[in-house]
Protein backbone atom coordinates (compact mmCIF):
# COMPACT_ATOMS: atom_id res chain seq x y z
CA UNK A 1 0.00 0.00 0.00
CA UNK A 2 2.42 2.68 -1.05
CA UNK A 3 -0.19 4.75 -2.86
CA UNK A 4 -0.83 8.41 -2.51
CA UNK A 5 -1.61 8.12 1.21
CA UNK A 6 1.75 6.54 2.10
CA UNK A 7 2.40 3.25 3.83
CA UNK A 8 -0.82 3.38 5.84
CA UNK A 9 -3.29 3.43 2.96
CA UNK A 10 -5.32 6.33 1.71
CA UNK A 11 -5.33 8.43 4.91
CA UNK A 12 -3.46 11.63 4.30
CA UNK A 13 -2.97 14.66 6.54
CA UNK A 14 -5.68 16.33 4.39
CA UNK A 15 -8.14 13.72 5.69
CA UNK A 16 -7.46 14.96 9.22
CA UNK A 17 -9.05 18.33 8.53
CA UNK A 18 -5.87 20.35 8.08
CA UNK A 19 -6.69 22.01 4.76
CA UNK A 20 -7.58 25.61 5.40
CA UNK A 21 -8.23 27.80 2.40
CA UNK A 22 -5.79 30.68 2.07
CA UNK A 23 -5.89 33.67 -0.18
CA UNK A 24 -2.93 34.70 -2.31
CA UNK A 25 -2.98 38.22 -3.74
CA UNK A 26 -1.49 38.50 -7.21
CA UNK A 27 -1.56 41.03 -9.99
CA UNK A 28 -4.04 39.93 -12.63
CA UNK A 29 -2.23 40.82 -15.87
CA UNK A 30 -4.76 39.00 -18.08
CA UNK A 31 -7.50 41.47 -17.15
CA UNK A 32 -6.70 44.98 -18.40
CA UNK A 33 -9.37 46.45 -16.10
CA UNK A 34 -7.53 44.96 -13.13
CA UNK A 35 -4.37 47.00 -13.65
CA UNK A 36 -3.55 48.67 -10.40
CA UNK A 37 -5.65 46.33 -8.27
CA UNK A 38 -4.80 42.91 -6.94
CA UNK A 39 -6.57 39.82 -8.23
CA UNK A 40 -7.41 37.05 -5.80
CA UNK A 41 -6.61 33.39 -6.23
CA UNK A 42 -7.67 30.69 -3.79
CA UNK A 43 -5.27 27.87 -3.07
CA UNK A 44 -5.41 24.87 -0.75
CA UNK A 45 -2.45 24.47 1.56
CA UNK A 46 -1.87 22.05 4.36
CA UNK A 47 -1.34 23.49 7.83
CA UNK A 48 0.57 21.11 10.06
CA UNK A 49 -0.27 20.55 13.68
CA UNK A 50 2.37 22.33 15.72
CA UNK A 51 1.80 20.68 19.09
CA UNK A 52 0.98 16.98 18.78
CA UNK A 53 0.25 14.75 21.75
CA UNK A 54 0.04 10.97 21.50
CA UNK A 55 -1.36 8.60 24.11
CA UNK A 56 0.94 5.59 24.42
CA UNK A 57 0.33 2.47 26.49
CA UNK A 58 2.62 0.04 24.66
CA UNK A 59 -0.22 -1.72 22.82
CA UNK A 60 -0.31 -2.40 19.07
CA UNK A 61 -2.77 0.45 18.64
CA UNK A 62 -0.46 2.78 20.55
CA UNK A 63 2.47 1.73 18.33
CA UNK A 64 0.43 2.66 15.25
CA UNK A 65 -0.62 5.97 16.84
CA UNK A 66 2.99 6.85 17.67
CA UNK A 67 4.08 6.05 14.11
CA UNK A 68 1.29 8.21 12.66
CA UNK A 69 2.11 11.09 15.03
CA UNK A 70 5.75 10.86 13.94
CA UNK A 71 4.66 11.04 10.29
CA UNK A 72 2.62 14.17 10.97
CA UNK A 73 5.49 16.08 12.57
CA UNK A 74 6.75 19.03 10.61
CA UNK A 75 9.57 21.50 11.09
CA UNK A 76 9.08 23.22 14.43
CA UNK A 77 6.42 20.78 15.62
CA UNK A 78 6.48 19.49 19.19
CA UNK A 79 5.63 15.90 20.07
CA UNK A 80 4.53 14.94 23.57
CA UNK A 81 4.11 11.27 24.48
CA UNK A 82 1.78 10.67 27.41
CA UNK A 83 1.74 7.30 29.16
CA UNK A 84 -0.95 6.55 31.72
CA UNK A 85 -0.78 3.76 34.25
CA UNK A 86 -4.04 3.06 36.04
CA UNK A 87 -2.95 0.05 38.06
CA UNK A 88 -0.26 1.70 40.18
CA UNK A 89 2.66 0.20 38.26
CA UNK A 90 5.49 2.22 36.76
CA UNK A 91 5.24 3.14 33.12
CA UNK A 92 9.02 3.56 32.68
CA UNK A 93 9.26 0.50 30.41
CA UNK A 94 6.45 1.87 28.26
CA UNK A 95 8.18 5.26 28.05
CA UNK A 96 11.44 3.59 27.07
CA UNK A 97 9.69 1.65 24.31
CA UNK A 98 8.20 4.85 22.88
CA UNK A 99 11.57 6.61 23.15
CA UNK A 100 13.32 3.80 21.25
CA UNK A 101 10.64 3.82 18.53
CA UNK A 102 11.12 7.57 18.00
CA UNK A 103 14.92 7.43 18.19
CA UNK A 104 14.93 4.95 15.29
CA UNK A 105 13.30 7.76 13.30
CA UNK A 106 15.74 10.30 14.80
CA UNK A 107 12.91 12.19 16.51
CA UNK A 108 12.76 13.61 19.99
CA UNK A 109 9.76 14.13 22.23
CA UNK A 110 8.70 15.18 25.68
CA UNK A 111 7.46 12.30 27.85
CA UNK A 112 4.80 12.63 30.52
CA UNK A 113 3.98 9.78 32.88
CA UNK A 114 0.58 9.93 34.56
CA UNK A 115 -1.30 7.65 36.97
CA UNK A 116 -5.06 7.32 37.03
CA UNK A 117 -7.94 7.21 34.57
CA UNK A 118 -6.49 7.20 31.01
CA UNK A 119 -9.33 9.14 29.37
CA UNK A 120 -9.44 12.05 31.79
CA UNK A 121 -5.65 12.25 32.10
CA UNK A 122 -5.15 12.30 28.31
CA UNK A 123 -7.75 15.05 27.95
CA UNK A 124 -6.28 17.02 30.88
CA UNK A 125 -2.76 16.64 29.47
CA UNK A 126 -3.86 17.86 26.03
CA UNK A 127 -5.39 20.93 27.61
CA UNK A 128 -2.39 21.56 29.87
CA UNK A 129 0.17 21.48 27.05
CA UNK A 130 -2.03 23.30 24.54
CA UNK A 131 -2.09 20.42 22.06
CA UNK A 132 -3.70 21.12 18.72
CA UNK A 133 -3.87 17.43 17.83
CA UNK A 134 -4.20 14.31 19.98
CA UNK A 135 -3.36 10.97 18.38
CA UNK A 136 -4.65 7.76 19.98
CA UNK A 137 -4.73 4.18 18.79
CA UNK A 138 -7.62 1.78 18.70
CA UNK A 139 -6.93 -1.74 19.89
CA UNK A 140 -8.07 -4.17 17.21
CA UNK A 141 -8.49 -7.29 19.34
CA UNK A 142 -11.17 -5.81 21.62
CA UNK A 143 -14.79 -5.59 20.52
CA UNK A 144 -15.51 -1.97 19.60
CA UNK A 145 -18.23 0.08 21.22
CA UNK A 146 -21.32 1.08 19.25
CA UNK A 147 -19.41 4.01 17.71
CA UNK A 148 -16.59 1.70 16.53
CA UNK A 149 -14.09 3.10 19.03
CA UNK A 150 -12.64 1.76 22.23
CA UNK A 151 -13.52 3.21 25.62
CA UNK A 152 -10.46 5.46 25.94
CA UNK A 153 -10.37 6.69 22.34
CA UNK A 154 -14.13 7.41 22.38
CA UNK A 155 -13.78 9.36 25.62
CA UNK A 156 -10.88 11.39 24.24
CA UNK A 157 -12.81 12.15 21.04
CA UNK A 158 -15.79 13.38 23.10
CA UNK A 159 -13.83 15.49 25.59
CA UNK A 160 -10.54 16.68 24.05
CA UNK A 161 -10.05 20.43 23.67
CA UNK A 162 -8.62 19.93 20.15
CA UNK A 163 -8.74 17.68 17.11
CA UNK A 164 -8.31 13.93 17.70
CA UNK A 165 -6.96 11.36 15.27
CA UNK A 166 -7.89 7.77 16.08
CA UNK A 167 -5.53 5.35 14.33
CA UNK A 168 -6.86 1.86 13.57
Amino acid sequence: MSGEGGPHGSLSPFACGYTPSVVHRTANVADPEASGRAGVQHARVMARARNIMVGFDGSEGADRALERAAELLGYGSILTVVTVSNNGTSSSETVERAREQLLRRQLSATYLERRGDPTSLLVDSAEAIGADLVVVGRTRNRPPAADGLGTVSAGVVRSAPCDVLVVS
